[in-house]
């Protein structure tokens, strides 16, 4: 399941505030149109209402692919053991049923 949730931002030009929603947790499989999204990088482009400035938004992402067991945790800092750290007992049975799980620290290295 895509998790997303909705924060305020300020837009770095203009200093306008508004919501944004961002994504938590994309599930390729269940929301496929969420992947294209993410690879042209409109799942992280902020858009001001007000001046139309637009720019990349840095944010913390779990990026599951069902089919291809792989998820990838973007904005983190690699833990030595992924059951630790907030990653939690399911990522390590996950891992321990073959999924892939790596960790990345941008949404280039994701990409």
């Amino acid at each position: 399941m895509s998790l997303p949730d909705q924060t305020t931002v300020e837009c770095p030009a203009c200093g306008a505030e508004q919501t944004y929603t961002f994504w938590q947790s994309v599930n390729v499989t269940v929301d496929p149109e969420l992947k294209q999204k993410l690879l042209d990088r409109t799942l992280v482009t902020f858009t001001c209402e007000k001046c139309g400035h637009t720019g990349q938004v840095e944010q913390g992402l779990l990026y599951h692919d069902m089919e291809r067991g792989l998820m990838v945790s973007c904005g983190e800092e690699a833990p030595e053991d992924p059951s630790q750290d907030g990653f939690g007992a399911a990522t390590a049975s996950m891992i321990q049923a073959g999924y892939t799980f790596r960790v990345v620290g941008s949404i280039n290295e994701l990409i």
